[in-house]
């Protein structure tokens, strides 16, 4: 998906790693700050559409891939994405 990988590249990959963060623990503590919505709103259908979706509730485990296709046909910045929100989702379970 070239929307994640020119994001993540033209942010720079630590920048993009602290936003996602940011956002992600926003997102799963139920809190709402318009000003980081609005700064790193573009990474909120990467939660809400690609990873709650497809997670396990208890664990924070993939059920399903986000795409069609085995591991190694998934778009290589999406999972990076994905593995950021799935740590801090596993962080807010403990």
């Amino acid at each position: 998906m070239t929307i994640v990988s020119d994001l993540f590249l033209t942010r720079g990959t630590e920048r993009g790693r602290r936003e996602i963060t940011s956002l992600s623990k926003e997102v799963f503590n139920g809190r709402y700050t318009e000003e980081l919505y609005t700064e790193y709103g573009h990474w909120l259908m990467y939660i809400t559409d690609f990873f709650l979706p497809i997670c396990d509730s208890d664990t924070g485990d993939l059920k399903i891939l986000p795409f069609p296709g085995g591991v190694l046909d998934q778009p290589y910045m999406t999972m990076q994405v994905l593995k950021v929100i799935q740590a801090e989702y596993r962080k807010h379970l403990n």
